[in-house]
């Protein structure tokens, strides 16, 4: 049930440091009402079923050693997922709770200190230590912000955005909502 190509689609994931993958499932068609699910995928092509009780799993975030961020955007929710070494048991803790409304989406790690999350709604990306404590709010143009990406090479932040059921007023007031931006040297303003 976790997974049914009839009524479930991959929607996020990512690859961990040791060489493994983890995949999420969502509900195609009603994800508020239907859970998702997410999977590790060992080398040799092993899956197990992690958990089942997310609904929309974004953010894939390796922190090594075992700990990834993984957001249900459904319920604003970014867990510290503890994969066990085995892959067998995947322990979840509240790493950080949205403000209602807002959908925590794609994200990513800015350098080893800091990590970057899109707000879908939230018309911004917020910036947090790893301990889970928000430190920047980077406003963006656009109402739904989907992922945000580090270039190292010339500390640039791409991100990415939405304008897929705003309303006409919305889109009065965030006109650059559907466009990728590019911001230069986002860490300076942390």
């Amino acid at each position: 049930e976790a997974f049914l190509s009839s009524t479930h689609r991959t929607n996020d994931g990512c690859k961990l440091s040791d060489g493994r993958y983890l995949i999420g499932t969502m509900h195609q068609y009603a994800p508020e009402m239907n859970t998702g699910a997410v999977f590790l995928i060992d080398p040799d092509g092993t899956v197990t079923l992690l958990f089942d009780d997310i609904y929309i799993p974004n953010t894939f975030v390796d922190l090594r050693n075992g700990d990834v961020l993984i957001t249900d955007s459904h319920t604003g929710t970014i867990f510290l997922c503890k994969i066990g070494a085995s892959g067998k048991s995947c322990k979840r803790a509240l790493w950080h709770q949205t403000w209602p409304g807002i959908a925590p989406d794609g994200g990513c790690r800015l350098t080893d200190e800091y990590i970057a999350i899109a707000m879908w709604d939230g018309a911004c990306i917020m910036v947090f230590e790893e301990s889970g404590r928000a430190i920047a709010e980077l406003t963006v143009p656009a109402k739904r912000p989907t992922n945000v990406k580090f270039r190292m090479t010339d500390a640039s932040m791409w991100i990415t955005s939405a304008c897929e059921g705003l309303t006409e007023p919305e889109m009065n007031d965030y006109p650059l909502s559907g466009k990728t931006f590019c911001v230069n040297d986002p860490l300076a303003a942390i």
